[in-house]
């Protein structure tokens, strides 16, 4: 039987949702960019018929609650990917002051050497793949939850799970219009206007180069569907890494591969995702915070504790 609180949770998530998605439309009366949706047929394919089938399969002559609470969370996840998507870049094109230098110096201080790390992690071919590998697991690790959630009937676990993904985002968009940085490597030096793709890793080549054109104001509008990750503090990657972990905890032959491999995630963040430690400290801080007050919340205080996964190491 389903939580009241975690299904009274889901739904306010999904008012949630679409009160960003109506911010960012209000945006441009605010300065921000204005945004539009691209020539993009095959995405909004997609995500017309996750939606189609999410109702379909909910219908009462149906109610294959299985194939409804799958395709209603791959359609939500989707939805959420999108809105803060432009959140980020939207919150980005506000254009206030960089604050590199404060990050690099916040290393420097807890005796952190970025550059030394990024050597190290980059000396074997082997760890190197590995690394490269976790990063960017994300999408593999979220449809592989939901479609073992599903099978497993841990319907409240995949709504637990999407609130922390919102809850998570929605945070990290506010902060990172307030706290606005670049990849590490253009800070040291290692990226900028003029160095070609493929001298540092994809994600933070592609970071740079979108936050630049928001920044500068040579993006004028933004296609909804597209664009990557531009956010540097808080690292959010960081924050998925824990919010997997804390997702695949109930499912007891998966809690511990996941958790190694999400351990893998963090310590490849300032590899590919350009960033100082200082983001990886800020955002599995908060996402430590935000699975277990869900869960405190959800399940009360005297199963929180054995709901909530230890915290997984930077």
């Amino acid at each position: 039987m389903a939580n009241e609180r975690i299904v009274l949770l889901h739904k306010t998530m999904r008012l949630t949702i679409l009160a960003v998605l109506v911010a960012c439309i209000a945006g441009p009366l605010f300065g921000a960019r204005p945004v539009y949706v691209g020539d993009h047929p095959v995405q909004l394919f997609f995500f017309g018929m996750m939606a189609c089938i999410a109702y379909i399969t909910g219908m009462r002559r149906f109610n294959d609650i299985r194939s409804h609470m799958l395709s209603l969370a791959v359609f939500e996840f989707f939805a959420l990917c999108v809105v803060m998507r432009l959140a980020t870049y939207q919150a980005a094109s506000f254009n206030l002051p960089l604050q590199d230098a404060a990050l690099a110096s916040f290393d420097r201080v807890i005796g952190f050497d970025w550059n030394a790390y990024v050597a190290v992690m980059k000396e074997s071919d082997a760890v190197a793949a590995v690394l490269e590998f976790a990063y960017k697991s994300n999408f593999i690790q979220i449809w592989m939850l939901f479609i073992i959630l599903v099978r497993l009937e841990k319907y409240d676990e995949i709504r637990l799970l999407l609130a922390m993904f919102v809850i998570g985002l929605v945070i990290t968009t506010v902060i990172s219009a307030f706290v606005p940085a670049l990849p590490a490597y253009a800070y040291y030096g290692l990226l900028g206007p003029e160095t070609p793709e493929g001298v540092v890793p994809g994600a933070s080549y592609v970071a740079y180069v979108e936050m630049m054109k928001m920044r500068t104001g040579e993006v004028q509008a933004i296609d909804i569907l597209t664009g990557g990750g531009i956010v540097a503090f808080p690292s959010f990657h960081t924050m998925m890494a824990i919010f997997f972990t804390a997702g695949a905890w109930s499912i007891w032959w998966a809690r511990y591969p996941v958790l190694l491999l999400n351990i893998g995630m963090i310590a490849a963040t300032p590899v590919h995702g350009g960033h100082y430690l200082a983001d990886v400290i800020a955002g599995g801080l908060i996402a430590v915070g935000i699975v277990y007050g869900l869960r405190r919340w959800a399940y009360g205080s005297s199963s929180a504790a054995a709901q909530a996964p230890a915290p997984v190491p930077a």
